[in-house]
């Protein structure tokens, strides 16, 4: 007979560590650092993740979560969203989808020409190639001059 703390606590890190990924995501997209997502953040946060929301959807979400109706959503409310659209996704493959966003040509590789496109079309940055350039140098540890799945997820989960 297993004891069932030992067949819990693999679960519980693991529960443990993608609450922890999401609220590096909240905290990165929490751009003005107000503690809350708006709706222009959450659109950035789920294109991010692959998604491609309409403002229809995004305003009925925010509604839905917006528990003390202050029009944004704070990280216990925006936690409770994305574990109910989550489903079964793993980090690996939610981080796969935003690395597909980047790697325009298929290569799995991330070039600062997709660095420059994705942060312009995607996520309205208004990213200058020198930018793009420099952000490639720093998450491409090995000189290569594009970023690899590995470096790009370290980067996502560890920061730079």
């Amino acid at each position: 007979m297993t004891d069932p703390k030992q067949t819990e606590a693999p679960q519980d890190e693991e529960v443990k560590r993608q609450l922890r990924e999401l609220k590096e995501l909240f905290d990165y997209f929490d751009k003005d650092k107000s503690g809350s997502i708006d709706s222009s953040e959450l659109v950035q946060i789920l294109r991010c993740l692959g998604e491609n929301p309409v403002e229809a959807e995004v305003d009925d979400m925010i509604a839905a979560l917006d528990k003390d109706g202050n029009g944004v959503i704070d990280w216990i409310e925006f936690s409770d969203l994305m574990i109910k659209r989550k489903g079964t996704r793993s980090i690996d493959e939610e981080l796969q989808a935003v690395f597909a966003l980047f790697d325009k040509e298929g290569t799995m590789a991330i070039t600062k020409e997709g660095v420059l496109q994705t942060m312009n079309e995607v996520f309205k940055e208004g990213m200058t190639l020198e930018d793009a350039e420099d952000m490639v140098t720093v998450i491409d540890r090995e000189g290569k001059g594009y970023i690899t799945f590995d470096e790009f997820k370290d980067v996502m989960i560890n920061g730079i």
